[in-house]
């Protein structure tokens, strides 16, 4: 394997950490060697680990589609386990009071392991689909397990009648794809495989982020669902007592100013640096009320507001995704993506504009967004 230096960190110029990548594998050195890391990776994710101190092997683990293990040195196995009968056990705890009534033998339970982005698109243009597919025609015919509160928020304000729990298994980091276990037919949305191939695809001939969704399911992209009219409401009347008297003026058309939304921090992208946000908050706050986005709104409140505020101008996350179907002008800012695991190595501002950029979505807000290559903006 022919490894290039990826990252490194140093104190006084002395290396205490250095990463190295190659097509399969990373090689992490800490405190000059003394202690060594080799994992390799396939499309699903990592496939196995070996660590060594003063280059003796001290343990490891081995992951394949059945079973996960772990060994002391660089072989001998000291435990296994059965994915496939840890995560039936665990969606049967998780699950005990929450009855599903199976459709053609198989109870049909959906995870949703992914960011917002991929949940809100999932939602918008194929969850509808996906559940006619697997011949799906009542609430009592499937759940979902979320992984995130957010996912739960977002599920119910399409489809509230879908039950769901928000819980997180450690086994889930193991299930590499749709699997069935024991009466479980499980869906996973999204495994690692679906995220790896996508970004390795800009090195040959990059597609866009929902045309490959659409691929993966293999399905069309059909028009968006709209939120349910009662949690809107409901999600609407909550944010509005959030709101300070002049952002509720400016969102309600009486105020000289209209209200616009800043959201810019991503868990994907880098940050556009303290001195740009500052410079863009001047700019903003000269023509609009600002309302930053923050945790004191929950997914459905900020997209409820999005609804009547005049414009979002944000850093380029999933967020964005979510809001697209409120209607709002955007302005987005998009940077690189920095290295963030074992097969989703750095990604150019340019390259992710190329993958995800939010013109791809067929909605006439996102069609004539502004996008914005930054570069540069650390500091």
């Amino acid at each position: 394997m022919n490894f290039a230096l990826s990252k490194t960190k140093t104190i006084w110029g002395i290396p205490l950490y250095r990463k190295y990548r190659s097509e399969k594998a990373l090689k992490r050195i800490f405190l000059g060697g003394i202690y060594r890391e080799i994992v390799t990776f396939e499309d699903y994710g990592e496939a196995s680990r070996q660590s060594s101190l003063l280059g003796i092997p001290v343990w490891g683990r081995k992951l394949n589609q059945q079973a996960i293990s772990w060994h002391i040195g660089s072989s001998l196995i000291v435990k296994k386990i059965s994915i496939a009968k840890e995560l039936s056990f665990q969606l049967d705890s998780i699950f005990s009071k929450m009855p599903v009534r199976p459709v053609n033998g198989r109870k049909h339970i959906f995870i949703f392991w992914a960011n917002s982005g991929e949940i809100a698109l999932l939602l918008m243009f194929f969850w509808k689909q996906l559940l006619k597919r697997y011949e799906i025609r009542a609430p009592e015919e499937v759940v979902v397990l979320c992984t995130k509160q957010y996912h739960q928020d977002m599920l119910r304000l399409y489809f509230p009648e879908i039950r769901s729990v928000v819980a997180k298994p450690k086994i889930l980091r193991y299930v590499l794809d749709d699997i069935e276990v024991d009466e479980w037919q499980v869906h996973m949305c999204f495994p690692g495989k679906y995220f790896a191939r996508f970004e390795a695809s800009v090195n040959s001939v990059a597609m866009n982020y929902l045309e490959w969704m659409s691929k993966w399911f293999k399905l069309q992209v059909c028009p968006p669902v709209k939120p349910n009219e009662k949690e809107f409401n409901k999600a609407f009347n909550s944010a509005i007592n959030k709101l300070s008297l002049e952002q509720k003026n400016a969102l309600n058309d009486k105020a000289e100013k209209g209200l616009a939304i800043l959201a810019l921090d991503s868990f994907s992208s880098s940050g556009l640096g303290d001195k740009f946000k500052k410079t863009i908050f001047s700019d903003v706050s000269s023509r609009y009320e600002i309302l930053e986005n923050s945790p004191k709104f929950s997914y459905p409140e900020i997209f409820a507001i999005a609804t009547k505020a005049k414009e979002l101008i944000a850093l380029r996350s999933g967020i964005v995704d979510f809001l697209s179907n409120s209607g709002i002008k955007m302005h987005l800012f998009y940077t690189d993506f920095p290295d963030r695991g074992f097969n989703t190595p750095p990604k150019s501002a340019k390259e992710v504009l190329s993958l995800f950029s939010i013109k791809s979505i067929p909605l006439l807000n996102a069609r004539t967004s502004k996008e914005i290559v930054a570069k540069n903006m650390k500091k």
